[in-house]
């Protein structure tokens, strides 16, 4: 039975991506399939507000968006601009999804919130898989399973 994606946990009008205990590393793999679609579609916004954040990292959709344009550091007018893309839309095959689950002690930066995994993507842009990835923690609440965005660089 395929575990499905649930929406939950709303902190003032957001609404984060809430997966169920039993959900698989296919079904992150379908979200995170689905929010590069919404960076395609340049809505920043919406990727922001569907998963859960730390302050450390100080992502905003604006710094998102221009650090995707930038290929890693922040977009600068004049330069080569990288747009995200369909991963259908690429010029070669393959699929760049990469799991990592924690052993042993687990660390926790928001209390709550325990770290399970690392999953990362890297992104299609400009029709071409690049080594711009992102990066999320999966992260268990009392609730249900989320993805924490940490980082978008060049790996």
């Amino acid at each position: 039975m395929e575990a499905k994606l649930l929406y939950g946990l709303i902190h003032g009008s957001i609404m984060f991506a809430k997966f169920p205990f039993t959900a698989t590393e296919q079904d992150f793999h379908s979200f995170i399939i689905s929010w590069v679609g919404l960076l395609a579609q340049r809505k920043y916004q919406e990727a922001y507000d569907s998963v859960l954040h730390h302050d450390y990292y100080e992502w905003t959709p604006e710094l998102m968006e221009s650090i995707i344009n930038g290929y890693g550091s922040e977009y600068e007018e004049g330069e080569t601009k990288y747009e995200v893309t369909l991963p259908d839309e690429t010029t070669d095959e393959g699929d760049r999804f990469d799991v990592i689950w924690y052993e042993g002690e687990v660390v926790n930066f928001v209390e709550g919130r325990e770290r399970l995994a690392e999953l990362g993507y890297q992104l299609p842009l400009n029709n071409d898989w690049s080594d711009l990835t992102v990066t999320f923690d999966l992260v268990k609440c009392f609730d249900g399973l989320y993805l924490q965005l940490k980082e978008i660089h060049v790996f």
